[in-house]
């Protein structure tokens, strides 16, 4: 059911008074807030549809199927689409498909040990970002800041394929790593 106009500015100004705020606990960590990661929580459900969010290994399953190709729950028993998806991508293999999501070979190897939160902006790019596996090993800072990130993503129409790329400074206190952007 399509969204009426009132629920989508209804939506649309709740999405920026979230985002005011997040912006506010970045910016002024001297203030009371509320936990990064419930923080995080809330965003991820106010994006709704524009967000992933799994374990590392099982995002190319996900996004391949979104797109069309069968994939099977292990994609490389040779039943489903892997190749197919693979020779789309102009890639050789799963960490050359990976590089092109902006996740680079180390981070590859133990992409295992990540949560991977895809998100999608207006624009329809995609951006992944990799965090600790659990809620629980996510620290607050990294929690609000990633937030704010897939705020700002998720709002933009950017097309450059480099923007955010790279592992985001956050003074070493933080480790999100984010992904380029997907097509």
């Amino acid at each position: 059911m399509a969204m009426s106009k009132i629920s989508r500015e209804r939506h649309l100004a709740v999405e920026l008074r979230v985002h005011d705020l997040v912006a506010r606990q970045v910016a002024h960590p001297e203030l009371p807030r509320t936990s990064g990661v419930r923080t995080l929580k809330l965003v991820i459900e106010l994006l709704g549809s524009r967000i992933v969010v799994c374990d590392g290994p099982a995002y190319l399953r996900i996004f391949g199927n979104s797109q069309g190709y069968y994939l099977p729950s292990y994609p490389l028993d040779g039943q489903g689409e892997i190749r197919e998806l693979l020779a789309d991508w102009g890639v050789r293999d799963l960490p050359g498909w990976h590089e092109r999501i902006g996740i680079d070979r180390e981070h590859y190897l133990h992409l295992h040990e990540y949560r991977l939160i895809a998100a999608m902006n207006r624009a329809y790019r995609h951006r992944a970002f990799l965090i600790a596996p659990t809620w629980e090993e996510t620290d607050d800072e990294t929690a609000r800041r990633l937030a704010l990130l897939l705020l700002e993503f998720c709002d933009g129409d950017a097309r450059s394929d480099d923007v955010g790329a790279g592992t985001y400074p956050l003074d070493g206190t933080c480790d999100i790593y984010l992904g380029t952007v997907l097509y």
